[in-house]
């Protein structure tokens, strides 16, 4: 019947009717469990599919035998290759996790405290907590109430999280699960106490769409209502800023000719959308690393084609960091990176200034090359515009 859903189009609307009833059965609880073994992908997301709908059906006394099928369940995430699958498959698990743990006080996130969820690969651990506030919204005021335990699994999911291709795909999946508890109330300092932060960084380095879901996280971290006074802030946007400044190299196409790909422009666009909310925040911050930091990008383009009045020739002898990063992005030929920048400079402007005007910053005074080196950064700034 599935096949002739999709392969046959004179038989579809038969088989439609007829995998509708199927559906609405007792039986479909277990054969659907067993075609999710299928070699077929068609087949495998139908059954997947079955279950989602079987799941937002199921109202009565949580029994032993639905916690059984909970278990089994998420057991087949690991096993299975389609990502459109296990899609539906955690949304199938997340709403009987509601279900069996309704009495919890964790709710649906119970379902992490579970032996058949200890025993998944990280990945698929991380893509059932994505499916969690999704598919239980009527949950959320529990869910919140578990977001710290969240929390602590994908910190230590994200662990291994290294500069490497091979834990970027991990990296993406936190990213993922990050952006749908977002709502439930991440903010930075839930993000700054371990490697969440990196993975996040590491995830901006990946293409679209990850890299913008990645940078949607982190700026929503900066305005939620529960970011932390101003003085924890001082201490915790510097190390994004460091993390941005880290990421840099990979972020910021090579000698600032236009992104050869859209995936290169996702990317670099990802991260001056993050950089541009950091520096706006924490203007002092960014200056004060910015002065510590030598450069690390060259931004000399070599460029091979006619010379844009966006792409000037830019010494390395200014400033690195923050500042030295907004330069590179501002120097990029397409206008829009400075113009998602234009309020961060703004911002920085008012405290490179001061700094300028009193020789000092922070309460430390500033070397004659230090100040040369910032206002060589401004007059840069100046060709830019």
């Amino acid at each position: 019947a599935v096949f002739a859903l999709y392969r046959e189009p004179s038989r579809a609307s038969e088989a439609n009717a007829y995998l509708l009833s199927f559906q609405a059965s007792n039986e479909a609880w277990a054969v659907s469990e067993a075609l999710l073994a299928s070699q077929h992908e068609d087949v495998a997301l139908f059954a997947a599919c079955c279950l989602h709908q079987k799941a937002r059906g199921v109202s009565s006394a949580p029994q032993p035998a639905e916690k059984e099928l909970c278990d089994r369940l998420c057991s087949a995430v690991g096993h299975i290759a389609w990502q459109a699958v296990r899609s539906q498959l955690c949304l199938a698990i997340s709403l009987l996790a509601a279900h069996v743990y309704a009495r919890d006080a964790g709710g649906p996130a119970a379902l992490c405290r579970s032996a058949a969820f200890a025993a998944l690969p990280p990945a698929s651990q991380v893509e059932i907590l994505a499916a969690l506030p999704q598919a239980c919204p009527q949950h959320h005021e529990q869910l919140r109430g578990s977001l710290s335990l969240v929390l602590q699994l994908l910190q230590h999911l994200s662990q291994p999280i290294a500069p490497s291709a091979a834990v970027a795909p991990i990296a993406g999946h936190v990213a993922t699960c990050l952006h749908a508890w977002q709502p439930l109330g991440v903010d930075l300092a839930d993000l700054a106490g371990g490697p969440l932060l990196e993975a996040l960084t590491l995830a901006l380095r990946c293409p679209e769409p990850l890299c913008e879901v990645a940078a949607d996280v982190l700026c929503a971290s900066m305005t939620v209502a529960s970011f932390p006074p101003a003085e924890e802030g001082a201490r915790l946007m510097p190390l994004l800023l460091e993390q941005l400044v880290l990421a840099s190299p990979a972020c910021v196409p090579e000698r600032c000719v236009p992104p050869a790909s859209s995936a290169a422009d996702g990317v670099a666009m990802a991260v001056t959308r993050v950089l541009a909310s950091a520096v706006e925040g924490a203007a002092d911050a960014a200056l004060s690393l910015s002065l510590s930091t030598p450069p690390c990008l060259s931004l000399s383009p070599s460029l091979t084609h006619a010379p844009s009045p966006f792409a000037p020739a830019v010494s390395t002898t200014a400033l690195g960091g923050p500042l030295g990063l907004m330069l590179a992005l501002s120097t990029l030929e397409e206008r829009r990176y400075f113009e998602e920048l234009a309020a961060a400079w703004a911002s920085l402007a008012v405290v490179a200034s001061a700094a300028l005007g009193s020789r000092s910053h922070g309460g430390v005074a500033l070397a004659d090359d230090t100040c040369a080196r910032l206002r060589l950064s401004w007059e840069q700034l100046a060709r830019v515009l």
